[in-house]
């Protein structure tokens, strides 16, 4: 065929080709063609292309990672510092940093505790920030001093004083929020009622619900709550508050609930789409008051035994259930199970122990519209050796383990077509296609990286299966 004279070469691309290529590969695949040349390195690093990537920088041979960071020409947006031993030289090394990408940083995280003095520096340097999370220990510049940062809608704030608090002035519109707290939280609730009416999402891990229930939060959709429930009078407030969440599409719930607050919750929150409680105090025909959320999709609970299932009718509208296997002892847990929850198709099984694999496969055939299982515990290895639950597990065609490092012995038949693992000894995994024979995508996480002998070996025991290996899109510095 005779040339057409157009110029073939690859970096004639039209422009964002190049880029839209990169935008399919890992972190680390990126990295790796960013040396290819300099208009590489700007395609595959590319603002657009960072917008999910995590620079990670630990505090250590910082003079060294100055100057990489320094000769760097990336504009990192998202960047975690982390340091856990409180150098006496964070805070230059932090400045540094921002000094370099102050301008490009949209996410911003430090682990170890600073003052709202050193906040003050750190905010005037990031113009542009949209997310941080911080410790706040020491209390050290009045709230009238801290720039305002109109950009920023998410904050993650640990602090140790009431004062401390005056750090979400420079938030005003704020719209997720996580407060963690260990003392009193009396300015908690002042401070929260400042930015009640815009937040969407709000995380609170505080020791009591003080004046809770006179705050209105008319726009939130996520609320997460971790605290203790010392008395009646308490409960009281937390109907009130869920009696004012009528956009709340999910609620997670650390700690014990009655029934009366699970009626409330209930009754209150008719878009209510995802529900995480723990169950230790329900009695025993509390999930009656399920069916009354038409939206519920996930379900998410903790101390569920037999107890609870006895007289429970049917809640048809759950599709994930999640729960711990502390109580799955036997098949009439599993039946009784089904009988409440017949609709599953996800499931997620935590803390599950060396004897409940003995049921293991009963759940897989009894709940028939199940296709997605997550199974997390450590007993899982001793387990898989000696019970092989990978035997027919029924029409599950998603399997993902979690602490995971080996499988049994015997060839398992089973309809599995998509298989996570996040721990896997490297010397097993090439043995997996004896024990899902069905299997059309592997994805493998963390921990160990596949060598090109290790991919071409994986091919060609899984001649018709993708084959993906995950890690998150952090880049270390270290």
């Amino acid at each position: 065929m005779a040339s057409s004279g157009c110029d073939q070469n690859i970096n004639n691309l039209p422009d964002g080709i190049l880029q839209e290529i990169f935008s399919y590969l890992h972190v680390e695949d990126r990295k790796t063609a960013a040396l290819v040349c300099r208009l590489w390195e700007k395609e595959a690093f590319s603002a657009r292309l960072l917008a999910n990537v995590l620079l990670r920088i630990f505090h250590t041979n910082c003079p060294i990672k100055l100057k990489v960071l320094q000769n760097s020409t990336r504009k990192y947006r998202n960047v975690r510092i982390c340091d856990n031993h409180r150098c006496e030289d964070t805070f230059e090394f932090i400045v540094a940093v921002l000094d370099k990408f102050g301008t490009t940083i949209e996410g911003f995280t430090i682990n170890g505790p600073h003052t709202t003095a050193q906040l003050k520096v750190f905010a005037n340097m990031i113009p542009y920030l949209k997310r941080l999370k911080i410790f706040v220990m020491f209390s050290g510049t009045r709230q009238n001093e801290l720039p305002v940062l109109g950009m920023l809608h998410e904050m993650h704030v640990t602090f140790s004083s009431q004062e401390d608090l005056d750090v979400l002035r420079i938030a005003p519109n704020v719209q997720r929020l996580s407060l963690i707290n260990y003392g009193h939280n009396i300015r908690v609730y002042e401070v929260l009622e400042l930015r009640a009416n815009q937040l969407r999402s709000l995380d609170l891990y505080i020791s009591d619900l003080y004046s809770i229930d006179k705050l209105r939060f008319e726009k939130l959709e996520v609320l997460k709550l971790r605290l203790l429930l010392s008395n009646e009078f308490e409960s009281h407030r937390l109907h009130n508050l869920f009696k004012g969440l009528r956009e709340l599409k999910a609620a997670h719930l650390g700690f014990s609930i009655s029934e009366s607050t699970l009626a409330v919750l209930c009754s209150s929150c008719p878009k209510l789409n995802t529900l995480e409680i723990r169950a230790k105090n329900l009695t025993v025909d509390s999930f009656k008051y399920l069916n009354k959320l038409k939206n519920l999709q996930v379900f998410m609970v903790k101390d569920l035994d037999m107890r609870l299932l006895a007289q429970s009718d049917p809640v048809n509208a759950i599709k994930a259930l999640h729960f711990d296997a502390d109580y799955v002892e036997n098949v009439e847990f599993v039946d009784k199970l089904y009988k409440v929850f017949p609709n599953v198709s996800s499931m997620e099984i935590t803390n599950i122990h060396t004897e409940g694999f003995t049921t293991f496969r009963h759940i897989c055939r009894k709940f028939i519209q199940l296709t997605k299982l997550t199974i997390i515990g450590e007993p899982l290895i001793e387990a898989i050796e000696k019970y092989n639950p990978l035997d027919n597990l029924g029409n599950v065609e998603e399997l993902r383990f979690v602490e995971t490092s080996t499988f049994g012995t015997a060839i398992s038949p089973n309809r599995v077509k998509r298989l996570i693992l996040d721990v896997l000894q490297k010397n097993k995994y090439l043995c997996i296609n004896r024990y899902f024979p069905h299997l059309k995508h592997l994805e493998v996480r963390r921990r160990w990286k596949l060598s090109p002998e290790d991919i071409a070996m994986v091919h060609r025991k899984f001649p018709n299966c993708v084959v993906d290996y995950v890690l998150t899109n952090v880049l270390r510095a270290e």
